[in-house]
């Protein structure tokens, strides 16, 4: 199965934002293994941390450890991150290069304050891209994303992947050979990428994590 991923888009909300408490939840061991797929697992912080991708609909993406139940006692999985994607993408026109993939569209993104910089959403992404996922950005981002966004694309040559820009009602950015370009986080100028306050140009600029063609 091969899909895209969609990350967050590049218009920035530069105001400061109320952040949420993360809210743990609990997943039985079965109700895991029976509604999820096992993506990746790795040590983060002297922890396991297994993320689960959604059989039905590859839609949501969790982020567990190992632990026990409060209330039962029982050993389960007990979440540290969550990944949503949106049911259905923002793209105004899919273009050609990608039409024949199935795409994800990343809605929002949330760690608890434990894992916060543990790098686990960048090893989520680069996961999907080398399973032949795409991945896309929001219509809009805020700090986080950005700095996300900026990392990925500073360092996806060494994961065999790269980020392009694209334009959701003109395609993917090219060079004058007609190559889309692959962004580095430092080759194009900020503004044409990310736009603040009242120019929402950006809202039309989409950052896509891919796998390098072999």
């Amino acid at each position: 199965m091969k899909l895209k991923t969609l990350l967050e888009m590049p218009y920035h909300f530069g105001a400061p934002v109320t952040k949420k408490k993360f809210k743990r939840s609990y997943l039985s061991l079965t109700s895991a293994k029976r509604i999820y797929d096992e993506l990746v697992t790795v040590t983060i912080r002297g922890k396991d941390v297994t993320c689960f991708i959604l059989k039905e609909r590859p839609t949501v993406i969790l982020g567990c450890i190992r632990s026990i139940k409060p209330t039962t006692k029982e050993e389960c999985y007990e979440t540290i991150f969550h990944l949503y994607l949106k049911k259905k993408t923002t793209l105004v026109k899919i273009p050609d290069e990608i039409k024949k993939k199935n795409v994800l569209q990343v809605d929002y993104v949330e760690t608890d304050s434990d894992f916060e910089g543990s790098g686990l959403a960048s090893i989520v992404y680069y996961k999907l891209a080398d399973l032949d996922y795409v991945v896309v950005s929001d219509t809009s981002q805020f700090d986080g994303g950005e700095k996300l966004w900026k990392k990925l694309s500073k360092e996806a040559g060494f994961q065999n992947c790269q980020v392009h820009i694209m334009d959701d009602e003109y395609g993917i950015k090219k060079d004058k050979k007609g190559v889309p370009i692959s962004y580095s986080g430092s080759n194009l100028p900020h503004g044409e990428i990310w736009t603040y306050d009242a120019d929402l140009s950006g809202e039309h600029i989409l950052l896509l994590l891919i796998k390098k063609s072999s």
